[in-house]
């Protein structure tokens, strides 16, 4: 279990360095400041600092998700199933839970998406956990069309959610995005982002 908990240590760790703030300085660029709901993640890195800071911040943040699961993974020689279990979903969660609450910011930090898809690649090269999230953020862009993205993300967790408990291939898989899912809820909740009513248009009726 030790194993694990360095791992989950060190995802934390790491999920906690915010690179949009970082790279806004770089680019002389305000991230958050402008920002409605004050992230300092991706979205407002593209918003407010353009194109390359939005990608560098993009790819770090997916980068700082991806590593410690996949090392982790792959060097894994624990036979004790429930260890496994328990120890994979403990690294999934530490990477985006250091993002959304950072030791390094008072524990103020983003909404842990991009960190999310990061965990999830962590399983490279079996695509099957990060291609689910990917599939729902776009049925629910494009198809079936939610908005604001407060709500249409939370319904993206829940059903992927959903669709780990039916379908987990790997030990930790479901309890680890469950509890990824519960944080980001809390996450959203504490969100200065305005609370705006929730619209629904479906893809044929447009």
């Amino acid at each position: 279990m030790l194993y694990f908990l360095f791992f989950a240590v060190l995802g934390y760790l790491l999920g906690g360095i915010l690179f949009a703030p970082i790279f806004g300085k770089l680019f002389n660029k305000d991230i958050t400041g402008s920002a409605e709901d004050k992230n300092p993640g991706a979205a407002n890195a593209f918003k407010n600092g353009g194109v390359a800071c939005g990608l560098l911040t993009l790819a770090c943040d997916v980068l700082k998700g991806l590593v410690p699961v996949a090392v982790c993974l792959s060097n894994n020689k624990c036979d004790d199933l429930l260890i496994n279990q328990i120890g994979t979903a403990l690294v999934l969660l530490a990477p985006v839970l250091g993002h959304m609450f950072p030791v390094y910011r008072k524990f103020r930090g983003g909404k842990g998406i991009a960190v999310t898809f990061g965990v999830l690649l962590g399983f490279l090269p079996y695509i099957y956990p990060a291609l689910m999230l990917a599939i729902f953020f776009v049925l629910f862009s494009v198809v079936i069309v939610v908005k604001p993205n407060f709500y249409k993300t939370l319904l993206v967790y829940f059903c992927v959610s959903i669709t780990f408990l039916i379908k987990s291939p790997f030990p930790g898989l479901r309890l680890g995005f469950i509890l990824i899912s519960l944080f980001v809820f809390l996450r959203f909740h504490l969100s200065e982002e305005k609370r705006e009513k929730i619209e629904v248009k479906f893809l044929w009726k447009h």
